[in-house]
């Protein structure tokens, strides 16, 4: 057989397929243009797969269209992988951007709402630009993306900007190659796109016509202090003027926020105080709340240096007012006691970019710091319907401000910490989730996670995420979002589960909705050890499932195989099984839930237990009567309530002891303020022995806190307590570590979050041969949990350790 010599010139034709994070970040655009530069016809389009491309045309040109192709996506994609098979021309006699369809599983990442780019806040800042301050300019480099679309794959048509016809402008805009609004899907403008209405409201309860509104009247509202509520990219947020103590205390008193943390909107030249890691946290693409170092968190209260204050040039995208304040004052209006205003008793504050082209507006406008936190009252979830805002934050706010983009999906902020010099998740929402799981895609399963920070993860057979934030899930109207968020996530993910992954606690919610949703489907309900799923959401995030681990896991409670109350644990653990191999001496915990509220309670049993009975009772007389402190010292003594290991306990009883607080106004509090006393210049460590007399080692804490009660009486500084108790636990995590040298360590559980802790333990274990694994992008707090869990069922499944009737299976040794 002769061979078939082709032209030089004659028409090739190839399919590329893309996978990864590339639908709703201009990848089709990029592609096209390209295409177009090497005179090569075709089409490319999103698909549940991710993005396709056919293209054709010579052979030179469509080999130098492959070779350049992944470098010529935007730089927020993510690709995974590029396939190309060569296929037959079709004869197509241009290049053209196709709309996709909706079939199969879906393969590609889901796109992440994106916060506002330094192109649109310039036209929004540009008297003579059509788009001058328009507040839902975008382009295909920023603008809502999941908490607007339907379905996958991502395209207008399928978003609930489908309401809004392009106008000619914007339909020009949209099909020019060159423009960088070329198909992008939120495209809009003045003439076409969302408008901003408000609604005023009045003491009474009642609240006035609905009216078209103007950035100036919410501002107005904020200068004269006042609140507003305003329509954000994935829900409503309460806003006011951080630099008004009267705003913040009406604020806080309106939400039923006593003293829990405030996170501030921040114009971009405060980023100049930061330091290096705060900053670069600050200007994420994802735009999170940071939580400032105490060291950023100094400068900001301090600001500038007066002369500074004239001279430096503020990194600025763009100055969007003119004739207002002037901008390089808002420093010092702003460090006025604000952080003991915003965050009482802590040494950090949360702060972020504006999100959206209102929040620039706003803040421009108004030339100050603004206070901006989710829209609802204190333990309900986040309002993002106009008609539930209306209910539920009219007795909250002075002004509503919202618009007519409809939101599908809510999602609150993320929030990001930098411990041991990298960023760790504290809530995973906007910008950061849905978030991909390196978790083996092999079955379809859903986890349901916890109780608090409620957050659920799925696998759709293709693909594994953790989903966003939803909540606490002890109000009615929480539960029933967790039901919503989780349906509507299947949904979108077309994820038909064979199994449901919960937490072992019988009291949880998740656990009874997912026994009873399983035992309705027919499907195994997999109960996995709380623990457990922490350290494997830790060892997912190292690439460490195929390992045996050291897991340490420190946090409030988990219920444990034994039907006792867990939290501060030493797991030796694989992806589908645990050793329980040390923890902390139990805690009696007299009153049970309430000793978390009053942990004055928690500390009298520490007292009690480490054999200071009279100090017990003189103590905590400052906190309750006679008859109360009797009553739960006798309750101690007999042993009657509940007993946990928990380091969360631990620091609520030391903190309550160092700092004479007896009251927690909400979760973390003590253990927050007792962080931010920690002396970082004192010396010495409190004795935490490792006591093997007992069939499971144990961390006896009673020699720590007779020398902290020492420490008390000698007059000993809070600070310098505080830093010995934090290097007692880091030494004694240490030891432990040592025991099991041949295993890596990783640190999991709420308590993780505390970076004074982790990073003393991580200088512990600095000369030991075993790796560390530290805290990273999937949280360590229960906004983690159902990313182990997942992990944990997954593995379970494909060893066959999971029938299809059983409704007990457990994650334990």
């Amino acid at each position: 057989m002769t061979d078939v010599v082709l032209p030089t010139d004659a028409k090739q034709a190839a399919q590329f397929i893309l996978s990864g994070r590339v639908q709703g970040l201009g990848v089709r655009p990029a592609i096209a243009r390209l295409a177009t530069e090497f005179g090569l016809t075709g089409r490319v389009s999103n698909q549940s797969d991710g993005v396709r491309v056919h293209v054709e045309g010579e052979t030179a040109a469509l080999e130098s269209f492959a070779d350049q192709l992944a470098n010529a996506l935007p730089a927020a994609a993510e690709l995974q992988t590029l396939g190309r098979t060569d296929v037959a021309a079709i004869n197509c006699v241009a290049f053209e951007i196709e709309r996709g369809a909706a079939s199969g599983r879906l393969a590609t990442a889901v796109p992440r709402d994106l916060p506002v780019c330094e192109d649109c806040l310039r036209e929004i800042a540009d008297t003579h630009d059509r788009r001058h301050s328009y507040a839902f300019t975008s382009c295909t480099n920023c603008g809502p993306r999941f908490s607007i679309i339907y379905q996958m794959p991502y395209e207008r048509s399928d978003s609930t900007m489908s309401n809004f016809v392009l106008c000619p402008q914007c339909r020009d805009e949209f099909t020019a190659p060159a423009n960088r609004r070329f198909h992008a899907q939120t495209n809009a403008c003045p003439d076409c796109g969302p408008l901003l209405t408000a609604v005023a409201c009045h003491g009474d309860g009642d609240d006035s016509a609905i009216q078209l509104a103007t950035v100036e009247q919410a501002a107005a509202v904020l200068i004269d202090g006042g609140i507003v509520a305003l329509k954000g990219l994935g829900g409503f947020q309460l806003v006011c003027d951080a630099t008004s103590t009267s705003a913040v205390e009406q604020l806080r008193k309106r939400k039923h926020r006593s003293a829990k943390p405030l996170a501030v909107m921040l114009n971009l030249r405060f980023a100049d105080l930061f330091t290096e890691a705060d900053r670069a946290a600050f200007f994420d693409p994802a735009n999170p709340i940071v939580i400032l170092s105490p060291e950023s968190t100094v400068r900001l209260h301090a600001g500038p240096e007066p002369t500074d204050r004239k001279t430096t040039h503020w990194p600025l995208v763009t100055d969007l007012t003119a004739g207002r304040v002037p901008l390089t004052e808002t420093p010092d209006e702003f460090c006025d006691d604000v952080v003991a205003m915003l965050a009482p008793g802590i040494n950090t504050l949360g702060v972020f970019r504006p999100t959206t082209p209102l929040h620039a507006l706003l803040i421009e406008t108004t030339g100050r710091p603004l206070v901006v936190t989710s829209g609802n009252a204190d333990g309900e979830p986040l309002a993002f319907e106009d008609n539930t805002a209306a209910l539920d934050l009219v007795s909250i706010a002075d002004l509503i401000l919202q618009h007519n983009r409809r939101i599908i999906r809510p999602i609150d902020d993320s929030v990001v910490r930098i411990i041991a010099g990298r960023p760790v998740t504290i809530r995973a929402a906007r910008g950061i989730a849905p978030l991909p799981l390196p978790v083996e895609a092999t079955r379809p399963l859903l986890a349901v996670g916890g109780h608090q920070k409620s957050a659920i993860a799925l696998c759709n057979g293709s693909q594994s995420i953790l989903g966003p934030h939803i909540g606490d899930l002890n109000s009615l109207a929480t539960r029933e979002r967790f039901v919503q968020q989780t349906r509507h996530l299947l949904d979108l993910y077309r994820t038909v589960p064979d199994a449901v992954v919960c937490d072992l606690n019988p009291d949880y919610f998740t656990t009874r909705w997912a026994e009873r949703w399983a035992a309705e489907a027919e499907l195994p309900a997999i109960r996995v050890q709380h623990h457990h799923a922490h350290i494997a959401a830790a060892m997912l995030e190292h690439g460490w499932l195929s390992q045996t681990v050291l897991g340490v896991a420190f946090d409030g409670t988990g219920y444990g195989t034994d039907d006792t109350l867990w939290g501060g644990e030493f797991l030796l653990a694989t992806d589908h099984d645990f050793q329980r191999v040390a923890s902390l001496r139990p805690i009696a915990l007299p009153g049970g839930e309430r000793a978390i509220r009053e942990p004055w309670r928690v500390a009298l049993s520490l007292l009690t237990d480490a054999g200071e009975h009279k100090a017990a009772v003189e103590w905590s007389k400052q906190f309750a009567s006679h008859r109360q402190i009797d009553l739960v010292r006798r309750l101690t003594q007999r042993g009657v309530g509940p007993r946990c290991s928990s380091a969360g306990r631990l620091f609520d009883g030391v903190a309550c002891i160092i700092l004479n607080a007896g009251e927690a106004r909400f979760e973390g509090e003590l253990a927050m303020r007792l962080e931010a006393v920690c002396g970082q210049d004192s010396t010495g460590r409190y004795e935490l022995p490792v006591d093997d007399s007992v069939p499971l080692r144990q961390l006896d804490w009673r020699p720590m806190i007779r020398q902290l009660l020492a420490d008390r009486h000698a007059g000993e500084s809070a600070g310098t307590m505080a830093m010995r108790f934090h290097r007692a636990l880091a030494y004694a995590t240490a030891s432990i570590a040592s025991a099991f040298n041949d295993w890596p360590v990783v640190l999991a559980g709420g308590c993780f979050q505390n970076r004074v802790l982790t990073e003393l333990i991580a200088a512990e274990l600095r000369h030991h041969s075993q790796p560390l694994g530290l805290p990273g992008i999937v949280p360590p707090n229960d906004g983690g949990l159902a990313a182990g869990q997942l992990a944990i069922g997954q593995a379970q499944l494909k060893r066959g350790l999971v029938t299809s009737k059983n409704r007990e299976n457990e994650s334990c040794a």
